[in-house]
């Protein structure tokens, strides 16, 4: 019998949920930039080789977000997230035991197979199984988790790399991820109908979604003659190139500029709690006032983050610089669905979203290298972040363009 009243094991899924992303993201993720000057220092590394290890993980992040749908039907979504943690895991731990360059581009693999089965395509699955009233609410709330866990563990990783050295840092966060995955296989449950409950709000519309599984080769057929799909594809991959690779190299200029690496930790901190307010903000602002005010809300950070890197005078530049760029992340998630959703309303959304976040990858791993080989060539960051404001202008009109286009044709 199903249960009816009383706690649901739904808000369960939730806080273990909330839990794998803090971890998976926020503390895998998130304190990334913080190891470039350690560790290229320790192992005479070049900060282009030290990106490079980005490239490999955006990379097979990329691949495997698109095998994600074939290895969670071939081994079961559970068994998918933990071989996720699993293989976060490995990677941490490569990094602490490496000496030479390659090793490190071994873990950079086993980072993206991770971060594509353990983190947004496995925690979104799970909560659209197990909720069904206040999805985007409960979904909201567990990716807020990637920016909380960035704020604390950018913190707690400049403390042990201060106190303990780079190597034991990743061993420490090895065992936390380890630790995680042990959570998940105790107590995540694929479907709320394997423990004799429904969804939380009833059940969902899984025939409507099978339907649109059947179209997706035909729809997408059809995309392949617009060019709005062109468009929209390569302004994917300026939005991962225009963020990631950006934030990242920040504590490095920082270091650069004689600024403290606890003022670095500080900076990636407000970084992150930014990005975390900004999702819930964003989404008011969608369901209020609209697609276009949302774009041009994120894009206005992305520009202006980009003013403030480039006419930086002090730590007070860093810490406005943080707060407001924080704003432009979504771009990398939030706006992406949507983004979908206008520009290709009524084809097959879960089809073009992999696609679209695909892109976003392959422009992290393309742009992480550029960066790099931006300072060994110039000694600095600045031509970077002049070209990357550029092109983040140019992007804003071209998305900007192809919406409003589709909008005036599905208003005729």
């Amino acid at each position: 019998m199903l249960q009816k009243k009383g706690f649901h094991y739904g808000w369960v899924i939730f806080a273990v949920c909330f839990v794998t992303i803090f971890i998976a993201l926020g503390l895998v993720n998130s304190p990334h930039g913080l190891y470039m000057v350690p560790v290229t220092t320790s192992l005479n590394m070049s900060r282009m080789q030290f990106s490079l290890i980005s490239t490999f993980r955006y990379i097979f992040s990329m691949i495997f977000n698109f095998l994600f749908g074939y290895f969670s039907t071939k081994l079961g979504l559970k068994r998918t997230g933990i071989l996720g943690l699993l293989s976060l895991t490995s990677a941490l731990l490569l990094f602490s035991f490496s000496y030479q360059t390659v090793l490190f581009y071994l873990g950079g693999v086993f980072w993206g197979i991770g971060t594509a089965f353990a983190s947004t395509a496995f925690v979104s699955t799970i909560i659209t199984n197990w909720f069904h009233r206040h999805r985007g609410l409960v979904l909201g709330i567990v990716m807020c988790a990637s920016g909380l866990g960035g704020v604390v563990s950018s913190q707690m990783v400049s403390h042990w790399i201060l106190t303990r050295g780079w190597r034991y840092s990743y061993q420490i966060s090895a065992a936390v991820v380890f630790i995680c995955a042990c959570l998940v296989t105790l107590t995540v449950v694929e479907t709320p109908e394997k423990k004799g409950l429904e969804p939380i709000g009833g059940k969902s519309e899984t025939q409507k979604a099978a339907r649109q599984q059947v179209s997706a080769v035909k729809k997408l057929s059809d995309a392949l003659k617009m060019p709005e799909f062109y468009l929209i594809l390569l302004s994917s991959f300026f939005i991962g190139f225009l963020n990631n690779p950006i934030y990242v190299s920040v504590p490095a200029q920082m270091s650069d500029q004689g600024i403290p690496v606890s003022y670095s930790a500080t900076v990636m901190s407000i970084l992150f709690f930014s990005v975390a307010v900004s999702k819930i903000i964003l989404g008011w602002v969608y369901d209020h006032l609209g697609y276009m005010t949302t774009l041009c809300l994120c894009f206005m950070a992305n520009i202006s983050g980009f003013i403030l890197l480039i006419f930086v005078k002090n730590i007070y530049f860093y810490y406005l610089f943080a707060a407001v760029f924080g704003f432009s992340i979504p771009l990398e998630n939030l706006m992406i669905p949507l983004t979908v959703s206008q520009v290709f309303d009524g084809f097959d959304f879960k089809t073009f979203v992999g696609i679209m976040l695909a892109v976003v990858f392959l422009g992290m791993a393309v742009g992480n290298p550029l960066m790099g080989l931006c300072y060994d060539l110039w000694g600095n960051y600045q031509f970077a972040f002049v070209f990357c404001l550029v092109i983040s202008v140019v992007v804003f009109m071209i998305m900007s363009s192809v919406v409003r286009r589709q909008q005036h044709k599905r208003a005729m």
